[in-house]
């Protein structure tokens, strides 16, 4: 699989002799050897580092790499640069070849029109929202979306949120796209899973409830969705290996 992110470091395959330790003390050594590891890129990410676009990175930790960051389309509100084509969006492949997404961090409201120019210029069909608005009192995500019957103006995209359906782990939205220089309109589906807590695993009932809705969503072939927040590469990576094991287990091969 695709590397993606600054974030996601270079594991080393080295085999080591064997250390009997306590399980805690274990822990602690994995702890410290994945910190260091935390410290270097595999790749360059010289576009997302640049202290023009600082404030478009929730964290500096997580940057695009940039050999497959998503660059954002010429505008004519915007002299493009490179502080103006930049959104921390990376691409991965998926399980097969014609599958993959585009993960990216909870949208700001400083990065409202770059994410709704990415999703446009994408030809996103399905946007996946991995946490709450708020939790914990952290704000993972800007309310980038407006209330059903309402609509949100971007620089190049309207937004009119056409209706919303809550059920117990997750919320279905409807949206209406139109782009402001032709005209043209582009329905999205937006679904949140509302049920992945802060540092924890979700119940996996509510999770794989979660899931078979989103692949009944995704559908292979189609554009890659746009998959957001905290967790958004774990799920990626989560979807890939449950293929996998589909795959293994019907005898299909790639």
């Amino acid at each position: 699989m695709a590397e993606v992110m600054c974030s996601q470091r270079n594991m080393s395959q080295a085999t080591r002799p064997p250390v009997s330790l306590p399980v805690s003390e274990n822990f602690e050594e994995l702890r410290k050897e994945y910190r260091t590891l935390c410290k270097t890129a595999l790749f360059p990410c010289s576009a997302g580092q640049s202290h023009k676009v600082t404030k478009k990175n929730r964290s500096k930790d997580v940057i695009p790499y940039d050999q497959n960051r998503v660059i954002l389309p010429a505008s004519d509100m915007k002299v493009m640069g490179e502080d103006n084509d930049y959104i921390n969006a990376s691409y991965i492949r998926g399980y097969t070849s014609n599958d993959g997404y585009i993960v990216t961090q909870g949208p700001m409201l400083s990065t409202l029109d770059d994410f709704w120019s990415m999703v446009w210029s994408q030809n996103t069909s399905l946007v996946v929202m991995l946490s709450r608005v708020g939790e914990y009192r952290q704000n993972h995500s800007y309310k980038y979306w407006p209330d059903v019957g309402d609509s949100v103006e971007t620089d190049d995209v309207i937004v009119t949120t056409i209706d919303e359906e809550e059920r117990a782990n997750f919320v279905t939205r409807s949206f209406l796209l139109k782009y402001s220089k032709t005209g043209k309109k582009r329905h999205v589906t937006h679904f949140q899973f509302t049920t992945w807590r802060e540092s924890t695993f979700p119940p996996v009932p509510a999770f794989l409830q979660f899931w078979k809705k989103f692949r009944s969503l995704k559908k292979t072939g189609t554009h890659p969705p746009v998959i957001h927040c905290r967790y958004a590469v774990v799920f990626a990576v989560l979807d890939i290996y449950i293929q996998m094991l589909g795959g293994v287990f019907s005898g299909h091969k790639r």
